[in-house]
Formats: structure tokens, sequence, C-alpha cells
């Protein structure tokens, strides 16, 4: 489910704050071409290690959301 459940079912809400809330200079999460930042800076070596860093994000969060069917 979703934020709405909250108040409803909470046991099924998953929620993990982002790790960009209230960090001094972090700027908006979002914008209009999904771009953050100065992409002259990328390589390949930081592009493998920021999706490397979402997967692990993603599978710690079914697994939290969801340990009976992970086995964790």
């Amino acid at each position: 489910t979703d934020y709405g459940e909250m108040l409803v079912q909470p046991d099924t809400v998953f929620y993990r704050r982002s790790i960009f809330a209230n960090r001094p200079g972090s700027g908006v999460d979002h914008s209009e071409t999904g771009i953050r930042g100065d992409p002259t800076l990328a390589t390949e070596e930081k592009g493998r290690a920021a999706l490397d860093a979402m997967a692990v994000d993603l599978i710690d969060g079914l697994r939290a959301l969801y340990p009976d069917a992970t086995g964790g």
C-alpha cells in the first residue's frame, strides 16, 4: 500500500526516510529532466557504484517489507 493507509493499516505501510531529507545543501529531490548535479563529472565507476547502492537499498526495502517472502 502507500502512505495513505498509515492510519488504517499501519503494518502494511512501507516508509523509509530519504537519506537526503534535511541535509544542508541536498537541494530538491526532483527536476524536470530527472537529472541532479553536473553530468560532466559522471564516470562509469560512479554510475556503477550509484546503481549498486540503489539495488542494495531496494533489496533491503523489499526484505523489510516482506520478510516472510524473502527468508529474512
